[in-house]
């Protein structure tokens, strides 16, 4: 029954046929994106450039390369518009949330049953143990330079995939990803940015 609603959630935020939905929910078409414009909507989005990044494409198989055949569900997860994956010191994921659990019209709610009201925030998502910080951050790249992403000594990592063609939803995500994480202790958090739009243009 989850999967099912993952899947109609997927649908109506990238299947065409959803136009009208799309436009309720602030929705824009996929379209190529030049790395200026994901700096322009990442100000936008109050994204600090330092912080910003691009998810390499290659990501798509790293995620499916995991996961196998074992769970479509995960594998659905992890290449949402929409992530936010909490990682403690060792770079395990201990929250993930995710844009097809957050349920709302027209606007996701993220902060369902008050779980944004504390740091790290309540459980949204299924967490699972193969996707670690380490591993995945590879596939971030900056958006300055091709330089990789370092690995850092924070107590807490955040890492937030976002987009333009989620429009509205993006901002409001980042917002409130960046709420919950003022709630953490002074410099015990990292919070890192990735433009995910790359990844949608061939769906």
């Amino acid at each position: 029954m989850a999967f099912r609603l993952l899947l109609f959630f997927s649908l109506i935020f990238l299947s065409s046929c959803s136009a009208i939905m799309n436009r309720l929910y602030g929705l824009r078409n996929i379209k190529s994106i030049e790395k200026s414009d994901i700096v322009k909507y990442g100000n936008k989005y109050h994204v600090p450039v330092d912080k910003s990044f691009v998810l390499d494409t290659n990501y798509i198989g790293f995620v499916k390369g995991i996961y196998g055949s074992t769970s479509e569900e995960l594998i659905s997860n992890h290449l949402q518009p929409l992530q936010a994956m909490y990682f403690d010191e060792n770079g395990s994921l201990i929250s993930f949330h995710v844009n097809c659990y957050a349920g709302g019209f027209p606007n996701l709610k993220w902060n369902r049953n008050h779980i944004m009201e504390v740091f790290p925030p309540s459980q949204q998502a299924p967490v699972d143990s193969l996707i670690r910080f380490n591993n995945m951050s590879s596939y971030f790249i900056s958006n300055s330079s091709k330089d990789k992403l370092m690995n850092n000594q924070n107590k807490y990592t955040v890492v937030v995939f976002w987009n333009r063609f989620m429009g509205r939803q993006s901002k409001r995500f980042i917002n409130e990803i960046q709420k919950n994480c003022s709630l953490a202790n002074k410099n015990e958090v990292e919070l890192i940015y990735v433009n995910n739009d790359y990844l949608f243009l061939d769906k």
